[in-house]
């Protein structure tokens, strides 16, 4: 029992000091500094446009961008860039073939993912024809 107890303790120590949650409010400002309103921003699973919508709210920027549903993405390709914003905890059990993330990349060129702790920032361009 006391073995069961130590093993306990050390997993939930270790399971905390490894845990990192999202850092909405600096995912959401670089959004806001860096997008246009033109721009696409599309949250992976969709059901993270809640807190996005709280931290969008809680800045005081203007800046308001597009948000269409991974459902209809194809409608992204009249955007110059796209935004997906991903939690990596989440994304392959929301979207096991990464559908969203594999449509963009066919359509876009991605740059190099940002990360704010389990949040992961991807900035896709359009291609040139």
């Amino acid at each position: 029992v006391t073995a069961l107890i130590v093993i306990s303790l050390i997993a939930t120590t270790i399971s905390l000091l490894t845990f990192q949650k999202p850092h909405w409010r600096d995912a959401v400002a670089l959004i806001q500094n860096q997008a246009s309103p033109a721009d696409a921003v599309i949250l992976n699973p969709p059901w993270m446009s809640t807190t996005f919508n709280y931290y969008l709210q809680q800045n005081t920027a203007t800046n308001t961008p597009n948000m269409p549903q991974p459902e209809n993405i194809p409608l992204s390709q009249n955007y110059q860039t796209a935004w997906l914003i991903t939690n990596t905890k989440y994304e392959s059990w929301q979207d096991p073939d990464f559908k969203v993330r594999n449509w963009l990349t066919a359509h876009y060129e991605p740059n190099s993912p940002l990360h704010f702790g389990e949040l992961e920032i991807l900035r896709f361009n359009k291609l040139s024809p």
